[in-house]
C-alpha cells in the first residue's frame, strides 16, 4: 500500500488522551503473540477463534437507492467447506424447492467505511469462505454465480440491505476494497454443518465495537521523517494481550478486540502518514494503565 494521509493523524484526541492517560514504563506484558499468532478464545457456550482471512475477489454492486457497496470475498481454512458436488448436482439443487442439502459456511463481517477511487465515501463488507470452495468458484462460472448469489442473500438477510443482485462487477485490478478485518469463527470440530443454504460461522452473541482513544507521535519529535512512530491505544476494558489482535501494514494499523460476552469491544482501522517496516514493529501492553504501545520503524524515502 502506498496511500498517504497528512500528519493531522498525529494529533488525534491529544488533549483528551493526555488528560486521561497515565503512561508508565513498568509492568508491561509482552505482546509478541499479536504478531502473527491468532489465539483461540471462547464465549461462555461457543468456542471460537479470531482469524485473519486472505484476499479473494472484490465485487462492486449498489443498493436500490444507488449507493455503492463493495463485497470482499476472502478465504480462511478455519471455515469448513461445503460438500464437494458437481455442476450438474448444483443445478438440480438450485432449481429445486429444497436447498437444504447444500450449504455454504461463511463468515459475514460488519460494514467498514472506505473511499472509492474517486475519493468518495462508500461501504465494504468482508465475507469469508473456505479456500477449497473458493478455488472451485475460480474454475466454474456456475459455482461463482451461485456463490455471489448466496453472499448477497446473506448480506441482505443479516443487515436488511436491498442490493442489486444481478447488476454487479467483479473488479479485475483489485482483490480487496480497504483492509480485511479479523473474523471470529466458531469452532465446530468435525460435525457436519446443518441449517439453511447460507450458514454463518460466527458466534451467536454480538457485541458492538468502538474506536479506542489513541495517539501517534514521532520519535524524535522534530525529525522529518522520524526514525520511529509510537502509537498508544487506551483500552480500559482489555485485561490482557490475548484479548487483542493487531496487524501493521506498510501504512496502516488494524486493531481488533472483540470484547467478552455482553461487553463492547474495540476496533480501529487507521492510516499512518509514513511507510513503516513491518518486520521492525514491537508492541507491549501495560496491564495497570490499560495502554497498548506500538513502536514502528519508519522507512526512509532516501
Amino acid at each position: 500500500m502506498s496511500r498517504k494521509k497528512n500528519s493531522v493523524l498525529l494529533e488525534v484526541d491529544r488533549s483528551i488522551i493526555e488528560n486521561n492517560l497515565l503512561i508508565e514504563e513498568n509492568q508491561n506484558e509482552d505482546l509478541r503473540d499479536l504478531f502473527p499468532t491468532r489465539t483461540s478464545q471462547q464465549t461462555e457456550d461457543v468456542p471460537w477463534k479470531l482469524v485473519k482471512p486472505t484476499p479473494g475477489i472484490c465485487v462492486k454492486t449498489h443498493t436500490e437507492d444507488g449507493d455503492k457497496v463493495f463485497i470482499n470475498i476472502c478465504q480462511t481454512p478455519e471455515l469448513p467447506g461445503p460438500d464437494d458436488i458437481s455442476e450438474e448436482t448444483l443445478v438440480k439443487i438450485w432449481s429445486s424447492d429444497d436447498h437444504s442439502s447444500f450449504r455454504v459456511p461463511m463468515s459475514i463481517g460488519e460494514a467498514h467505511e472506505e473511499a472509492d477511487k474517486a475519493g468518495n465515501p462508500t461501504v465494504a463488507y468482508d465475507v469469508a469462505i473456505n479456500p477449497e470452495f473458493y478455488k472451485k468458484t475460480e474454475n466454474s462460472k456456475l459455482f461463482l454465480t451461485f456463490l455471489l448469489t448466496v453472499v448477497m442473500e446473506g448480506l441482505m438477510d443479516k443487515y436488511g440491505l436491498h442490493l442489486a443482485t444481478e447488476d454487479y462487477v467483479i473488479l479485475k485490478n483489485r482483490k480487496v476494497m480497504g483492509c480485511l478485518l479479523p473474523h471470529r469463527v466458531r469452532q465446530t470440530g468435525s460435525r457436519k454443518p446443518a441449517g439453511p443454504l447460507i450458514q454463518e460461522m460466527t458466534p451467536p452473541v454480538h457485541t458492538s465495537s468502538r474506536q479506542p482513544r489513541y495517539r501517534i507521535r514521532r520519535e524524535p519529535p522534530r525529525s522529518e521523517p522520524p526514525e520511529y512512530l509510537v502509537a498508544e491505544f487506551f483500552m480500559k476494558d482489555v485485561t490482557n494481550s490475548r484479548d487483542v489482535t493487531l496487524d501493521v501494514g506498510e501504512d496502516r494499523i488494524v486493531l481488533d478486540s472483540p470484547g467478552r460476552v455482553g461487553q463492547q469491544g474495540y476496533q480501529l482501522d487507521a492510516f499512518i502518514p509514513y511507510s513503516v517496516d513491518q518486520d521492525k514493529c514491537s508492541a507491549s501492553f501495560n496491564t495497570d494503565t490499560k495502554i497498548l504501545t506500538l513502536k514502528m520503524a519508519v522507512i526512509s524515502e532516501s
